[in-house]
């Protein structure tokens, strides 16, 4: 499987230029074969919206976007409007549909501001089907959050999208991201597509050096800092049964285990 992974540059505040963006991209997918293509959190708006955020927020998904999803499964971040809420949003569309709108369920409060005053928390973590295999999204920091990467993996997840807005700290050798996701993807047999945008917003820079993990928790591809660029990524699923195969761990989830030690967290709290 291809996949198209957009390190973009987003405007802030500029839907149209950033959807003639992504659209060319996408068109570089389609050109070169790719099933699909994949951007960062916010890629449709920036980041750093503020009191922008009402002005980019969509409720519709725009057409040239759904009309190429019927050659490329299309994986991107926007901002969602929904009975006079804003929802930080993870959107796939395939075959002129969409197919999955994640809502942000854990906002951040990092790069100088909170999530909170402007976007309302989604309260779903699922996976859906494509017709490339089984897929989950995350948006940011839930990305680095392991009980969200193992409800996704219980419930099959083959690839996790983790669209993400990062400055992550430049002087690390191996990022919280890329730690988190070799861990997550070495326990829980699946892939993971790390997609982080560059560029400067109101003195934030954002680092790229977007990357996938493979079930064997190793790095495949690390794009460079800071370069918006395009990389397409090959990746095989039945890696993710020899994987299995070979796992060291303990294969039952012991999911009784885990629900009845839940419950009695949530009711000491």
């Amino acid at each position: 499987m291809k996949i198209l992974v957009s390190q973009i540059k987003p405007y802030l505040g500029n839907v149209e230029r950033n959807l003639e963006k992504i659209v060319k991209d996408i068109e570089e997918g389609i050109e070169n074969n790719c099933e699909i293509a994949v951007f960062p959190e916010l890629s449709l708006t920036g980041n750093l919206l503020e009191d922008l955020a009402f002005d980019v927020a969509i409720s519709e998904i725009p057409k040239e976007l759904l009309d190429l999803s019927s050659k490329i499964t299309i994986i991107f971040g926007a901002v969602c409007g929904e009975n006079n809420r804003l929802y930080n949003c993870g959107i796939c569309l395939e075959d002129g549909k969409i197919l999955e709108k994640h809502k942000k369920v854990f906002l951040s409060n990092g790069n100088g501001g909170s999530e909170a005053k402007y976007f309302t928390r989604g309260k779903e973590i699922k996976t859906f089907e494509s017709k490339h295999g089984v897929f989950g999204i995350t948006l940011g920091e839930e990305g680095l959050n392991p009980m969200v990467n193992g409800i996704l993996s219980s419930y099959g997840a083959e690839i996790i999208f983790n669209l993400i807005n990062e400055n992550v700290d430049i002087k690390e050798k191996d990022s919280s991201y890329e730690k988190m996701a070799q861990a997550n993807s070495l326990y829980n047999k699946n892939f993971t597509v790390m997609v982080n945008r560059v560029g400067v917003e109101d003195s934030v820079t954002f680092t790229g050096n977007s990357f996938v993990v493979s079930p064997y928790g190793k790095i495949l591809e690390k794009m460079e800092k800071f370069i918006e660029k395009l990389s397409i990524i090959n990746i095989d699923l039945k890696d993710i049964k020899r994987a299995y195969y070979n796992s060291e761990f303990d294969r039952e989830s012991n999911l009784e285990v885990i629900r009845k030690e839940l419950e009695r967290i949530i009711a000491k709290n």
